[in-house]
């Protein structure tokens, strides 16, 4: 395993494809913004099955298309322009 020490908009990059970024630390909370190709599948741990390590039954509580809809707006998010602030803006909000 691999631990690393990141400040405000600092970012990782996993091979070619996948960057995180922290854009948020407030109050002991980090939110990352996750850039990855859409074929690869990401999942927040505690929705996942701990035996097979897939989706529960917990976790698919939203449609496939709000799940799109939400992940649209997470990479818009993560731009440094006025669209990228309203969409953290959004998120903030339903967090």
């Amino acid at each position: 395993m691999l631990v690393l020490s990141r400040k405000l908009h600092d970012a990782v990059r996993i091979g070619d494809d996948i960057r995180i970024q922290v854009i948020d630390v407030d109050r002991g909370k980090i939110r990352l913004a996750l850039d990855a190709p859409r074929d690869v599948p990401i999942f927040r741990e505690e929705l996942l099955d701990p035996k097979t390590f897939r989706p529960s039954a917990v976790g698919n509580r939203c449609s496939e298309k709000l799940c799109r809809a939400l992940d649209a707006l997470n990479r818009i998010a993560s731009m440094e322009s006025p669209e990228g602030s309203m969409a953290r803006a959004v998120l903030a909000e339903i967090a």
